[in-house]
């Protein structure tokens, strides 16, 4: 297309004034007629119950939304990846031992390091959290979504691992000064009392068993499958009281600590056996969320919403058939729409939810699937927009166009084999837009339990938003929908 085409283009879909629904502009150039027609669309709100989630972010706490009043609470399950570069001293160089001889650890830990941005509410509120051992794997092979509760499924062991714990993000066992550099301590869960593994064999404290069965069994370190399924099945990070506060989590190790010496040298030396939650393991999250609060929003004539963790969509019904039949020898050049943010009604109030900032526009029936299979936005029948001048706007790259060309075709090629596909169909012409977390390239050797975009501007997938987060958008309706605006090109006669 020559140069000059693609410039008039640019001018033309940048008109703002789209009040007319169907007016059409037409403009000649080299043989090339360009028409933009406004269409309409509208737009409701949905619940989601759940949404799934799969080594994403992890959050533990209790909140108050202040738009519903209703508790938002979250919980997670997290399996832990035997590192690369963990590894043992010889035996004999172990130092601390039991009376018969037996290597000991020190002690054992689970630390687990906060992302101060992404945490939410009261950073003084003390939250009363629980600790527990899996009795088995949760299996990686099935979908999980945020009503997967391990507890309820009996996945907790009975007699396992456990430990209470009271904290706050905020250390007030740290200097003020070191507070004031943004220092944050992690959360360390210890594990000191007597362990008694699944073959009955008792131990000092959790540590020690792992010690001894690396010795005993080197096979099941040699990576995360074997480790999980051996050795450590996993912990459950259970919410037990607290309201206020909601942390979120960037690195967690499980730590077994340990003296030795090294040989024809005298000093004793300390260091620890090392597990970490990273990607290559499963991390489940269990999020509680009223669904009475949830449907009052929904039923809201005025407004559409957009509301994470595992709250509110909004569905948009496009209008595919308007695009195309009366344009069906043309070829679509840009389909845009723009979804308006109206002011949340509890802006002024403390820990108010911000909106989100990344958006996703899905085909609604490849919703699930999507997300299951670990897509990535394609253009085609999904597409990502960031929150720009109060408004998620999808156009240019991130037009539409392909959106509704597949819809289209989907929909004639249906009928060709059923007279009855649009009954059976009844979300052909639909899409959602919902709150996404993009997940980012990452060469560092850094463990962490998701990937945020600090290192690189390379998108690799998305995860569901599971922060804290809410808008509301301008609904889209029959006597005033939003403004869907189609760029067409054609050859001229």
């Amino acid at each position: 297309m020559p140069a000059i085409v693609l410039c008039a283009m640019a001018t033309i879909s940048c008109d703002e004034d789209t009040r007319g629904i169907g007016e059409t502009l037409t403009q000649n150039i080299d043989d090339i007629v360009i028409a933009i027609t406004n269409y309409g669309a509208t737009t409701r709100s949905i619940s989601v119950d759940s949404v799934y989630t799969a080594n994403g972010e992890l959050f533990l706490g209790a909140i108050r939304d202040p738009e519903t009043g209703a508790i938002v609470e979250s919980e997670f399950m997290a399996q832990f990846n035997m590192m690369e570069e963990s590894h043992l001293p010889k035996e004999s160089q172990m130092l601390c031992r039991d009376a018969d001889g037996k290597v000991v650890a020190d002690s054992c830990a689970i630390v687990l390091y906060y992302n101060k941005s992404q945490c939410y509410g009261d950073s003084t509120t003390a939250l009363k959290i629980r600790v527990s051992e899996l009795a088995k794997p949760v299996p990686d092979n099935v979908p999980h979504y945020t009503n997967f509760s391990p507890i309820s499924l009996g996945y907790l062991r009975e007699g396992g691992q456990k430990k209470d714990m009271m904290f706050t993000m905020t250390d007030y066992t740290v200097s003020d000064s070191l507070r004031h550099t943004g220092y944050n301590a992690p959360i360390v869960v210890r594990f000191q009392d007597e362990y008694t593994a699944r073959d009955g064999k008792t131990y000092n404290n959790y540590g020690t068993y792992l010690l001894r069965t690396f010795y005993e069994h080197p096979e099941y370190f040699k990576n995360s499958y074997m480790f999980v399924n051996n050795v450590c099945p996993g912990f459950y990070f259970e919410n037990l009281d607290g309201l206020g506060a909601m942390a979120n989590f960037s690195m967690i190790e499980l730590r077994a600590y340990y003296h030795y010496k090294v040989e024809n040298d005298t000093t004793t030396r300390i260091s620890y056996l090392t597990a970490a939650v990273t990607g290559e393991v499963l991390q489940t999250t269990n999020i509680s969320n009223s669904r009475e609060a949830i449907k009052t929003l929904v039923d809201d004539p005025t407004c559409t919403y957009l509301k994470s963790p595992a709250g509110i969509f909004t569905e948009v019904t496009l209008p595919v058939d308007e695009i195309k039949d009366k344009h069906i020898a043309d070829s679509l050049m840009t389909v845009t729409i723009s979804f308006n943010r109206m002011n949340n009604l509890e802006e002024l109030k403390p820990y108010t939810f911000n909106p989100p900032q990344n958006v996703m526009l899905v085909q609604k029936d490849s919703l699930y699937t999507f997300f299951e299979k670990n897509r990535n936005y394609n253009n085609r029948y999904a597409f990502y927009t960031t929150l720009s001048k109060n408004a998620y706007t999808f156009a240019s790259s991130s037009d539409i166009s392909n959106l509704i060309t597949l819809l289209f075709n989907l929909k004639e090629e249906g009928l060709k084999k059923d007279p009855d596909w649009l009954a059976k169909h009844p979300n052909w012409n639909k899409a959602v837009l919902l709150p996404v977390t993009p997940l980012y390239s990452n060469n560092s050797t850094t463990t962490t339990t998701y990937y945020s975009g600090t290192a690189s501007t390379t998108i690799v997938g998305m995860e569901n938003e599971l922060n804290l987060r809410s808008t509301r958008l301008i609904r889209g309706t029959e006597d005033n929908p939003l403004t869907v605006q189609v760029v067409y090109g054609r050859f001229g006669d």
